[in-house]
This record gives structure tokens, C-alpha cells and sequence, in this order.
């Protein structure tokens, strides 16, 4: 059980730096920093 939120945390994590060097990229800065943020909160964090 442990080991699945793990995986999701680190596919969260991938995501949110993926997004962030695109966005980087269009120097939208702020957008790239608090996309998915949400993910995090205990009612969207879902790793089953």
C-alpha cells in the first residue's frame, strides 16, 4: 500500500517538473508552479 503512494507521489512529482520546464519555456512561470498543485490534497491524492 505504502509502495503505491510512493509510485503515485514520484508520477505527481515527474508531472508537475515536466509541466514546469514546458511552461518555463513560455515564461509562464507561476503556471508552471502551481499546476496540479491540488494533486497534493488529501481529497484528489488517489494512488490506488
Amino acid at each position: 500500500m505504502i509502495k503505491a503512494y510512493w509510485k503515485y507521489f514520484l508520477y505527481i512529482l515527474n508531472h508537475k517538473l515536466n509541466v514546469l520546464i514546458e511552461s518555463w519555456k513560455e515564461g509562464l512561470y507561476i503556471q508552471g508552479i502551481i499546476h496540479d498543485w491540488s494533486k497534493f490534497s488529501p481529497a484528489e491524492y488517489n494512488a490506488t
